[in-house]
C-alpha cells in the first residue's frame, strides 16, 4: 500500500487537498484576461494550486504555459524556455514546430533539438551578446498573443517563481515584459512567487514598471476546516485509527503549513504500519525523527550566520516575533542595538530564512523553528 501523503512534489487530482475557493477565483480571473500576482510563502502549496488550475483548461480550448522562472540560469535561458513552451502550447508535431518557429521568430535563427524523452526543443543562435538578445526578447514574449490571434482561442501564460526575473537585466527586463505584456488583449497571466516580499514590491512600488500591473492574490493555509478532514480521510481511508483532537495536534505543530503538515503524517503513516493506530507517542516520535534526520542541514545553515543572526532566530523561535526592534525584547536576547537587530532581520529574510507580516517576524520553516529550540541555548 503506498503512503497517501505527498511533501516532496508536487501533487495533483485526488492527491490534491482541495482549495475549492481559490480555485474558483483564479479560474475566474485567467478566463477573463486577467493578471494575477499570486504571492505564497514557500510551503503552501503554491505550484501544485497551478499545476491544478492548468488542468481546468482543455488544450483545445485555452493554449496554456507553465515553467518554473528559477529553473533558468540566464536571459538566454529564460527566453529559450519561453519560446519553447509557447510554440510546444500551440502546435503539436516536429514539423509543425518547426514551420512555427520559420514564421515567428525569423530574425534569432533558431534550430529544433530533440530532448531525451523524444519532444522537440527550441535552440537560439544568437550571436552576439546579452543586449542583443534583450533587443530581440520583444518578438519571443509576443508569441502568446500572436498565437491567440492565429488560433482565436485564449492563452494562459504562468511564470512560476517569476521575482526570478530580477536577476536577469533587472529593471530593462520589467520595463519589457511591461511593454509587451499590456498590449496583449488575448492573454491571460500568472505571476507566481514565493519571496512575498520581492514579488509585492515589483507591483506595489510605484517605481517599479509592473505598479498595478495587475491583482494581487495572496495565498494563505489551507483553512483548518478543509485540511484536517483531507488529512484524516487519508489516513482512515487506509485503515488507520486517529482521532479529530489528535489532528487538532499534528496541525498546532506544522502550525498548518500543508508541506509540514504533509510530511510528518507521512512519517506517521510509515511508523505506524503494523498497528496502524495513531497517537500522541508516535506523533512525538516521529517529530523527533524529522528533527534528527534534518539536523545536519540545519546545523549547516546556522553555521553560515553570525551570532547576532542566530541570536536573533532563536529569539523569535521561543518568544515570537512582535516588537523585536524594542528595547525590552533586545535587551532580554541580548540582541544589541536596534540597528543591529534591523541589518539581522534583513539579511535573514534574504536568506528566507525569516519573514515579515503584519509586523510579526516569524521562522517559515516550523521545523527550523523547533530545532533551534531545542538546540541553541
Amino acid at each position: 500500500m503506498e503512503n497517501p501523503f505527498y511533501y516532496y512534489r508536487i501533487v495533483t487530482g485526488e492527491d490534491f487537498a482541495d482549495r475549492k475557493a481559490e480555485l474558483e477565483e483564479l479560474s475566474l480571473a485567467v478566463t477573463s484576461q486577467a493578471r494575477v500576482f499570486l504571492v505564497s510563502p514557500r510551503r503552501y502549496g503554491k505550484s501544485s494550486l497551478l499545476t491544478a488550475l492548468l488542468t481546468r483548461f482543455d488544450r483545445d480550448s485555452v493554449m496554456t504555459v507553465y515553467f518554473d522562472v528559477s529553473k533558468v540560469t540566464s536571459l538566454r535561458a529564460l527566453l529559450e524556455k519561453f519560446a519553447s513552451e509557447t510554440i510546444k502550447a500551440s502546435e503539436t508535431g516536429l514539423d509543425k514546430v518547426a514551420k512555427t518557429v520559420k514564421d515567428f521568430f525569423p530574425r534569432l535563427r533558431p534550430k529544433i533539438t530533440i530532448e531525451q524523452d523524444g519532444t522537440p526543443a527550441l535552440k537560439l543562435d544568437v550571436a552576439h551578446g546579452e543586449s542583443d538578445l534583450l533587443e530581440n526578447a520583444e518578438e519571443i514574449l509576443d508569441a502568446p498573443e500572436v498565437f491567440a490571434k492565429k488560433r482565436r482561442k485564449p492563452f494562459l501564460v504562468v511564470l512560476d517563481e517569476f521575482q526570478e526575473v530580477l536577476s536577469f537585466n533587472g529593471l530593462d527586463l520589467e520595463k519589457l515584459l511591461r511593454a509587451v505584456i499590456q498590449r496583449h488583449e488575448h492573454v491571460s497571466y500568472v505571476f507566481a512567487g514565493s519571496r512575498p516580499s520581492l514579488l509585492l514590491d515589483m507591483v506595489s512600488n510605484r517605481s517599479r514598471p509592473f505598479y498595478k500591473m495587475g491583482k494581487i492574490f495572496n495565498l494563505g493555509k489551507i483553512p483548518r476546516a478543509e485540511f484536517k478532514p483531507f488529512l484524516l480521510a487519508r489516513f482512515r481511508k487506509t485503515g488507520y485509527k486517529i482521532d479529530g483532537p489528535l489532528m487538532d495536534h499534528i496541525l498546532d505543530l506544522a502550525e498548518d503549513y500543508p508541506y509540514n503538515a504533509q510530511y510528518l503524517c507521512h512519517e506517521l503513516w510509515n511508523h505506524a504500519r503494523d498497528k496502524k493506530h495513531i497517537t500522541v507517542v508516535e506523533v512525538d516520535f516521529c517529530l523527533n525523527k524529522i528533527l534528527g534526520s534534518l539536523t545536519a542541514v540545519y546545523a549547516q545553515i546556522l553555521e553560515g550566520l553570525t551570532l547576532k543572526q542566530r541570536n536573533l532566530l532563536r529569539a523569535i523561535a521561543v518568544a515570537g516575533g512582535y516588537n523585536i526592534h524594542s528595547e525590552h525584547f533586545r535587551k532580554s536576547h541580548d540582541l544589541g542595538a536596534a540597528s543591529t537587530v534591523a541589518m539581522s532581520g534583513k539579511l535573514l529574510r534574504n536568506k528566507e530564512l525569516l519573514e515579515v507580516e503584519s509586523g510579526r517576524y516569524y521562522i517559515p520553516d516550523v521545523f527550523l523553528k523547533e530545532w533551534i529550540k531545542r538546540n541553541l541555548n
